[in-house]
């Protein structure tokens, strides 16, 4: 009979194979060079008051994500945004 510690040495040795060969073959996430600023930042960022950036934003002037109860910008999409805009948003 075999050693029962050399069975369950065994075993983790092959889930431990096993879960390098899965890490390996899957794709790298790589986060988004673009990087998320909240509704004061984005504020500060344009020199607009709060409740102009969230009229604007609702009215679809400005691009943004919502995630959970948090609006989040970008601001180069922001920027984009703006310049495509006519006359900018003032």
């Amino acid at each position: 009979m075999e050693n029962p510690f050399n069975i369950i040495l065994e075993r983790i040795s092959g889930l431990e194979d096993l879960i390098k060969s899965m890490s390996s073959n899957q794709p790298q996430i790589q986060a988004s060079p673009e990087e998320l600023v909240s509704h004061r930042e984005i504020c500060h960022f344009l020199n607009l008051s709060t409740t102009t950036v969230r009229k604007r934003r609702n009215n679809g002037d400005i691009p943004h994500k919502r995630i959970g109860k948090k609006y989040l910008y970008s601001k180069s999409e922001v920027s984009e945004a703006i310049k495509k805009k006519r006359g900018g948003i003032r």
